[in-house]
Order: C-alpha cells, then structure tokens, then sequence
C-alpha cells in the first residue's frame, strides 16, 4: 500500500511530497507492518532524489523548491541533520522494574 501510494506521487507529473503519517499503535502486535514499513523506507531512500524530512523542512521546500544538486550543496538548511533543536533538559535513562 505505502510503496504504491509513494510511487503514485514519485512517478506523476507534479511530483508532490508525500507525507507519512504513521500513528506507533498501528504496529503493536503486527511486527509485519513494521518490517514492511522499514523495507518501504529502506527501498525509497535509495533513491537519490527521495528526502525523509519533517513537516517543517517540507513546508520550506514548497515555499523556495530547489534542485537536488543545490540542496546537496546546502542551499536548504531544514534538509540538513545539524538543525536538531537541543533538548530544554537533559535526557534521562528509562528505568524499568
């Protein structure tokens, strides 16, 4: 279904993002929904011009869309991994009886 839907958007003339909006509870007791959701993310990644960003950096492509060559060369930071925000608190450990 994912890998369809992805290739819908890929392969049409506008090329639109494609969100994936995955709630955790749709995998609890289903492991073959998560195997087949990192095989889905695994397959589309490899190809060059497929981005997995968050909903920010999406939004920012549509306002000023670049070409793949110029977000390789920085020219959209939301596209690049060293604008985490940095947590208020540190993290701590779970504890677990």
């Amino acid at each position: 279904m994912l890998k369809k839907n992805f290739d819908t958007a890929y392969h049409g003339l506008t090329r639109t993002p494609f969100g994936l909006y995955v709630h955790a509870a749709w995998f609890f007791g289903y492991d073959y929904r998560y195997e087949g959701y990192k095989k889905f993310l695994d397959d589309i990644t490899q190809l060059d011009d497929v981005w997995l960003v968050p909903i920010q950096a999406g939004i920012a492509y549509r306002k000023a869309p670049l070409t793949n060559d110029e977000i390789l060369g920085g020219g959209l930071p939301e596209f690049h991994c060293d604008n985490f925000p940095i947590p208020s608190e540190p993290c701590r450990p779970n504890s677990c009886p």
